[in-house]
């Protein structure tokens, strides 16, 4: 009997995934090619913010706990800081 394969996935002129399966999850990149919006198969989404440096600035959404870091002149880590009551500004 033939096994059924998902669909590949489809992906836009950015690279960001367009289409797929029904349990696909989708990124989308922002213009550094870095991963600002994950869409997971039950359609929840983590979502993160860059530094201009390119350093991780702060992820929050389904599946992970939110946070945000801040970097010293070197881009070494210096603090990370976390929510209890969490809740996106300007969404």
């Amino acid at each position: 009997m033939p096994q059924a394969f998902p669909r590949p996935p489809q992906h836009d002129d950015h690279g960001s995934v367009t289409g797929g399966s029904p349990q696909t999850t989708s990124t989308v990149y922002n213009n550094m090619r870095q991963a600002a919006s994950v869409v997971q198969p039950d359609n929840t989404t983590m979502s993160s913010t860059y530094l201009f440096s390119g350093e991780l600035a702060r992820t929050w959404g389904s599946r992970t706990y939110p946070v945000e870091y801040t970097y010293d002149y070197a881009g070494r880590m210096q603090a990370m800081k976390t929510w209890k009551n969490f809740a996106v500004k300007g969404s």
